[in-house]
This record gives C-alpha cells, structure tokens and sequence, in this order.
C-alpha cells in the first residue's frame, strides 16, 4: 500500500505483484514462523503449570520470566534509542548541507545553455538582458561552479618545488563573474575591460595560495600550460566548487569568454524571478529563435546533488518513528501482562 509513496521518495520504480509465487512462500513463511514463535512461549509457559498450585491459588511465577521480559523490552527501547541518535544525527547533517554558506550565492541565481546563436551573439545577448526588468548582473562560464571538472597540473610559479604535482581545478569565464555568483575577494580585484592584459591574468582561491605557499599571493607571476603567462590579480575566498564530501581544492579562475564558456548565468533580483524569466524567454527568441528556451535553476541542482543524503534522512526518521511505535507496543503488552 505504501510502495507508491515510497518510490516518489526514493525516485525508484520498484514493483512486485502479491500474486508472485516467491512473495507468497516469504510472506507465508514468515507468518508460520512468528505464529509458532509468538505461540510457543506462552503454550510451553501454561503446559509447565502445575495445576494443583493453581486451584489453591499457590501459583507464583518464576523470577527469570519477569526479567526475561524487562529484558526484552528495555532490547526494544535500546535499538529505538540508538534510531533516534542516528536520525538527529543524519537530520543535523542534512541540515548543515542545506544551511551551509558555500562561499557563493546560489539563490536567485539561473543559467542557459550557449547554443547556436546565443554563443555567437553573447554579447549581445548580455547587453540585452541587463536592459531589462529584474536582472542585476549576467556572465558566463564553462562549467557550473557548484561542478568543476576541469583540472591540470601544468601551473608553474616561483620557488615550485622540481616534485610538486598539484592538481588545479580550472574554470573560464567572462567578465563579471564574481560579482555575479556573489563571491568574496578578500585581496585583489576581479576581471574589469579597463585592463587588456586580464586575460593573461588569473584569480585564484585560498587553498590554491596554499598550495603554492604564497601568503600574499596578489602580484605573483603564474604560468599555466607553458603559453599563458600573467599574473594572480585576485584571492578570492573558498567555496565548494564540487561535493561537499570532499575538500575543497585549488582552483584557478580565468577570464577567457572565447574559450569553451558555454553557460551563460543570470543573477535575479529577490522576488523578480517571473518578470527575469519573460525578459530572458524573449531576449532568446529574438537572437536564438532556432533553439527551445531553456533554463536552470543553481540552488535546484544543488538539491539534486544531495538528494541522496535527503532521502536518507527522511528515510531514517520514518524508520525511526516505526522502531518507536514497535517499542510502545511492547511497553503497552508488558503492562497489560502486568496488569
């Protein structure tokens, strides 16, 4: 009965038939057997009754039976208390995933495909979205910031080390990016069209500063990939650019909009979502009428990337609850019995 419910949970397509010969042995089987068990203690329990005690009244029942029967419940209350820690603790867990500052702004925040003309015409398209009504600010990007993949080994700086090996996590964009994902640049500046040489330039993050042992990285001379060489013109803070269950790595930004930026990213005013989405849906019709319209929301994906974790924790407090249910009969059987 419950089995639709708990696929729409779960986003599995589970099914069986009650008339499939295999569940009908299991669950016949299992019935057969909780019967005999469940009717086996009190049927030995009356047969081992000496009946002359019980006509005068002289029955007294053994001490090992009472406790055998605490025992069993204060077993059912243990494994239900050990249920609810683990549910508070996955539940504190999901609730940290949800409510953890990532280092960037993923509300009110969308983003599109580049596709036909709308990667040609990009700038056009920019300039035409930021004229219109709940739009704050517009780049692109060449992957979602919440999922970088690009990565490489080949950055060069001073004083590295002949056995360094480190992995940098890579990610081009346009201008205007760190303003538009909502970023914190504690030192430096960003990416500005008043200077011709940012695209030679890089930012970088904390841990990427680490890495290459620089406490004041702004101003470093960097060399990725042999041909491009620039400098570190901005330190921008930490932010989970992939799964929160691994640690955040060294990542480079580049401004390179002419370089596999496929992604265009749009940051909506609180409260304006429909009226950005209008002037979006017509500004890409006019430009790119070849194309469907199609967008995404960041905050959505970052729920799909965790939905595995959610689905846990509300899996955990239902079979919590079940355990508790489970307990209190047992409670509710002793004190009948006691009774």
């Amino acid at each position: 009965l419950l089995l639709p419910n708990f696929n729409e949970l779960t986003q599995k397509s589970i099914a069986f038939s009650l008339l499939d010969p295999t569940l009908l042995i299991i669950v016949s089987g299992v019935l057969f057997f909780t019967s005999l068990l469940a009717g086996s203690y009190p049927a030995f329990f009356m047969s081992s009754l000496n009946t002359i005690k019980i006509l005068k009244g002289s029955l007294r029942t053994g001490r090992q039976a009472s406790l055998f029967r605490k025992g069993l419940v204060v077993f059912q209350f243990g494994i239900s208390i050990l249920l609810i820690v683990g549910t508070v603790i996955i539940y504190r867990q999901v609730q940290f995933i949800q409510d953890k500052n990532l280092g960037l702004e993923r509300e009110d925040l969308l983003y599109m495909p580049l596709e036909g003309n709308l990667e040609t015409d990009y700038t056009t398209f920019k300039n035409e979205l930021l004229k219109q009504p709940g739009i704050r600010s517009v780049t692109a990007a060449s992957q979602s910031p919440l999922s970088v993949g690009n990565s490489t080994t080949g950055v060069e700086w001073n004083d590295k080390k002949p056995d360094d090996q480190i992995l940098f996590s890579i990610i081009n964009t346009d201008f205007d990016f760190i303003e538009t994902m909502g970023m914190e640049l504690p030192e430096g500046r960003t990416f500005s069209r008043e200077f011709s040489t940012d695209t030679a330039n890089i930012i970088i993050n904390e841990e990427a500063a680490r890495a290459m042992g620089m406490d004041n990285p702004v101003g470093e001379q960097i060399t990725v990939w042999d041909d491009y060489q620039g400098e570190i013109i901005g330190l921008v803070r930490d932010f989970h650019f992939s799964s929160m269950h691994e640690k955040i790595g060294p990542l480079i930004i580049r401004l390179a909009p002419n370089q596999g930026v496929n992604q265009v990213f749009i940051k909506t005013e609180p409260g304006m979502t429909e009226e950005a989405l209008a002037s979006m849906e017509a500004s890409s019709k006019m430009i790119n009428p070849a194309f469907p319209f199609e967008y995404h929301f960041v905050d959505q994906d970052f729920e799909q990337i965790y939905r595995s974790e959610m689905t846990i924790g509300s899996l955990a407090s239902i079979f919590a609850l079940v355990a508790i249910f489970v307990s209190c009969l047992g409670l509710l059987g002793l004190a009948s019995y006691t009774a």
